[in-house]
């Protein structure tokens, strides 16, 4: 047994590496088609996902995106600053705020797919 545990470590270790090293260049790839667009990674995920569902709340875009709610605050914001979205309060739930993109950030989709070799 203890042979057979031996080897599928090894073999759990190569793959993690190679996991690992596809994650970096993905980012890498992704930092470098995003950033003449002005957007870091992540970014994009938002816009994509307002442009596909319709305005949402912080919360669901948090869900949707498998990022924490502070991350999402923060992304929001600085997509706010570059004009590409723009947030609201709920007309339902003062506690929430409403994300939805603005006519710049709608502008900016067609070269932002386009740069990701995404359709729709």
């Amino acid at each position: 047994m203890k042979v057979r545990d031996e080897v599928e470590f090894d073999q759990a270790a190569v793959l993690n590496t190679a996991i690992r090293s596809i994650g970096i260049r993905h980012r890498a790839l992704a930092d470098a088609l995003l950033a003449p667009l002005g957007l870091h990674t992540g970014q994009e995920v938002i816009l994509l996902e307002l442009d596909a569902k319709g305005p949402r709340s912080q919360g669901q875009l948090a869900i949707s995106s498998g990022c924490e709610p502070p991350t999402i605050t923060g992304s929001v914001r600085k997509l706010e600053s570059a004009g590409l979205v723009l947030r609201r309060p709920s007309s339902t739930d003062g506690r929430v705020t409403i994300v939805e993109l603005s006519d710049q950030g709608k502008a900016l989709l067609p070269d932002l797919r386009r740069r990701l070799g995404a359709t729709r």
